[in-house]
């Protein structure tokens, strides 16, 4: 690879090839700047990567959108594929003690047996509250626990809250800041259709068909996206970032975005000031895994099943095919059965087979009509740093977008805070940054 001649126009070196980097590729490739993207691994996407099944594309990790992301609805019109986005009131529910509970509308909250009449109104008040809220920042200084016991009761969170915090953030869960959930509450509760039933947007095709037309006109416009091609380095001359060591050549540039998980870009700068490194470093990430099953029918009508069952090893089942129905694949339907998790977690280093004879007894108690030869096809994928671990004063830890490094800047999932790591948040958080680097450039 060699180094680019000298031209007149900026040269911006993005390392990433997901969401984030992507988009902040198409908003350079909106200035006319010379872009070069890295991404190590065989296709694009990161943690909304694919895989191609019953005729279609896949995520690895489920995804969809809520109608108030109007960032990636943007992106998506600005592409012309707004045709491609549909919306679809779907159903939500909760599995308690053998029984699933459909928690989709203000009015289900009232049907929701496992709390007393007095407590289920507290628990959609807790909505409530969260919209109030003028100034999110001064929850960050309590617990989740606190604010919901503070507000809601103990039995709202022990009986519910208590083991969807567990099961996503194992023992970090009694730490995790209220800023969080508060985000949480206001998300879920701006995607409610005229009816109260919650409305999710989903990419007919995949989101493998988004990223693929969007890489077919970032080529267009000139941006280079080299896949399979790891940075092993960043280059520090001068205290100024002006390079990028890949495949084991330099590559020169006026910037560097780092649009990659922060521990891969601690990873690949190993000269950045010590300090920093050690700040960033603190901040601590939860890995997943996601077991996707092909199945021959479905499993309910339900989309989203939240698991409050402690024992149970996976934290939620979510069925594609209650989002985008079966037609689109062939007729097969699809789940995904997800578990947070430290690495070291011995459910992280299973392989398929292992993993779903692991999750059948839970399986065919969460549905009871359940047979295993349902299940047609496994498909298992891993990511170690899918979550990062929200706790108390987690806004103070936020990245800048600006290192200290002059020339490097920063877009990484662990910036997104208090929002949650959905797509839309990733495309806000690189489009701005991306701008910020324009205008440093021009100076």
């Amino acid at each position: 690879m060699a180094n680019r001649d000298m031209l007149t126009k900026s040269h911006v070196c993005i390392i990433g090839a997901g969401i984030s980097g992507l988009s902040a590729a198409w908003e350079f490739s909106n200035s006319g700047f010379e872009v070069d993207v890295f991404e190590r691994e065989a296709l694009p996407g990161g943690l909304a990567g694919w895989f191609e099944s019953a005729g279609t594309t896949l995520e690895k990790f489920y995804h969809h959108i809520y109608n108030k992301d109007q960032d990636i609805i943007q992106l998506i019109q600005e592409l012309d594929q707004r045709e491609n986005l549909v919306f679809k009131s779907t159903i939500t529910g909760c599995f308690y003690v053998n029984r699933i509970y459909r928690l989709s509308s203000p009015a289900d909250l009232l049907k929701y047996k496992p709390l007393k009449l007095l407590d289920r109104f507290r628990l959609g008040l807790l909505a409530l509250r969260a919209k109030a809220v003028k100034d999110w920042k001064t929850l960050d200084t309590l617990t989740a626990k606190e604010w919901i016991i503070r507000h809601a009761g103990e039995s709202v969170y022990t009986i519910l809250w208590e083991p969807l915090f567990r099961s996503k953030f194992g023992r970090y869960a009694p730490d995790v800041s209220a800023a969080w959930l508060w985000s949480k509450l206001v998300q879920r509760g701006g995607s409610r259709g005229k009816t109260g039933s919650e409305e999710l947007g989903y990419f007919k095709g995949g989101y493998g068909l988004l990223f693929k037309e969007l890489q077919t006109r970032l080529g267009a416009r000139g941006v280079r996206i080299h896949l399979k091609s790891p940075v092993q380095e960043i280059g520090i001359e001068d205290g100024r970032a002006t390079r990028l060591k890949v495949s084991g050549e330099w590559v020169k540039c006026d910037a560097v975005l780092a649009a990659c998980q922060l521990p891969d870009f601690l990873e690949a700068g190993s000269t950045l000031p010590e300090e920093y490194r050690r700040e960033l470093g603190e901040i601590g990430f939860l890995g997943n895994t996601c077991l996707v099953l092909k199945l021959n029918r479905r499993l309910s009508e339900t989309y989203w099943v939240n698991i409050t069952d402690t024992g149970c090893p996976f934290v939620g089942v979510i069925e594609q095919t209650n989002l985008l129905d079966e037609t689109h694949y062939q007729g097969y339907h699809f789940a995904y059965l997800s578990r947070y998790m430290d690495i070291q977690d011995p459910f992280y280093g299973m392989d398929a087979r292992n993993l779903f004879e692991a999750y059948l007894p839970y399986l065919e108690k969460i549905f009871p009509n359940f047979e295993p030869d349902w299940v047609l096809e496994k498909f298992l994928w891993r990511e170690p740093h899918a979550q990062a671990v929200v706790s108390v004063g987690y806004s103070r830890k936020i990245p800048a977008d600006r290192t200290p490094v002059p020339g490097l800047y920063l877009t990484t999932m662990a910036q997104i805070f208090p929002e949650d790591r959905q797509m839309s948040n990733g495309i806000k958080l690189a489009r701005r940054t991306a701008r910020l680097i324009a205008q440093d450039l021009r100076r």
